[in-house]
């Protein structure tokens, strides 16, 4: 009788693990469905993947293209991508990594944009549920860009960047908090003439975005740009040519595009602030050595994470620029519209 209890047990132990085994292999073949299935969708929308493989088994999906294409009618805009392989973890459903081969090639004759873009590393990871994306991330180390078309008010043609990251992800009730950051980077102008080596960080939170960024992230950002948009400056940062110049602060447009709200600037060094503004436009240095002198004189000292330096509060009213209560002698910001 024990005897015959053991071996019912041990039958239905086996019996549990061929069924969960087929379960799984049964899934993951739906998965790997789903995924030619998007591959199918994407082909129909303009978008194509060159010679689609599907591996992964048992444990992840894995997608590979030897170019990822875009094209619009009339040949207004194409893209190349490639060669992409992206990968997801069938027991973390949601979250897709991707390795990105260089170069991006994009053309639209019509706009002027004639951009090629390289790295010798690129990665990217999406996060998505149901109602669409809800964050992304990419990094590049050692990027370059350059347009060689004529893009109207473009004012640089090239960049280049030791590493560079840009990400956006929910922040709670319906915000999104978008970063990016640079390290030594290199811009070309338009007129020639390179700029000095600079590094750059920016985190900003954007106000009542919604819950998911949608299946069209850029619509959903550009509809929310559209309609009174609010932000929160979590920290900018831009250093070169001995100057550190950060901020944070809350800004916002209103129905008509005119900019309000404040923010707290600081800096290291006043006259190497000086200097940057002198090395980025070229020719300003007597102009602003007087705004700059009345911007120090209103401004108090402070320890920062960045080491001791100088701040005061700039506020915008509808366009107007203030420093404390004096409104700047300058012209008022125009409205801003997307």
């Amino acid at each position: 009788m024990t005897v015959r209890r053991r071996r019912g047990w041990i039958a239905l132990i086996v019996g549990l693990g061929v069924l969960l085994v087929a379960l799984w292999v049964g899934y993951w073949y739906a998965a790997r469905y789903a995924a030619e299935t998007g591959l199918t969708r994407l082909s129909s929308a303009s978008l194509a993947c060159a010679s689609p493989r599907l591996s992964g088994f048992p444990l992840t999906i894995e997608i590979r293209c030897d170019r990822v294409t875009y094209g619009e009618g009339n040949d207004r805009m194409t893209a190349a991508l490639g060669p992409v392989a992206a990968s997801a973890l069938l027991y973390q459903p949601g979250n897709v990594n991707a390795r990105i081969e260089a170069p991006l090639v994009v053309n639209a004759p019509a706009a002027g944009i004639a951009l090629t873009a390289a790295w010798s590393l690129g990665k990217a990871n999406a996060s998505a549920w149901l109602g669409g994306l809800t964050g992304f991330r990419a990094s590049f180390v050692s990027l370059s860009a350059e347009n060689s078309g004529a893009l109207p008010g473009l004012p640089f043609t090239s960049l280049a960047a030791a590493d560079a990251s840009a990400a956006i992800a929910p922040a709670g009730g319906g915000a999104y908090t978008v970063g990016a950051d640079a390290r030594q980077l290199k811009l070309t102008r338009t007129g020639g003439g390179a700029l000095p080596d600079l590094d750059g960080e920016a985190r900003l939170t954007l106000l009542d975005v919604g819950d998911t960024l949608g299946t069209d992230p850029a619509q959903s950002i550009l509809d929310w740009a559209r309609d009174s948009p609010s932000a929160r400056i979590e920290r900018m940062k831009i250093a070169g040519v001995g100057a550190v110049v950060t901020s944070e602060g809350n800004l916002g447009l209103s129905a008509d595009g005119r900019l309000n709200g404040s923010i707290l600037l600081r800096w290291n060094d006043i006259a190497a602030l000086a200097d940057l503004i002198e090395a980025i436009f070229p020719g300003t240095r007597e102009r602003a050595e007087t705004p700059l002198q009345g911007l120090n004189a209103v401004s108090v000292p402070a320890e920062t994470e960045d080491g001791p330096m100088r701040q005061t509060t700039i506020t915008f009213t509808n366009g107007t620029i203030w420093l404390g209560i004096f409104p700047l002698p300058i012209d008022p910001i125009p409205p801003i519209r997307f």
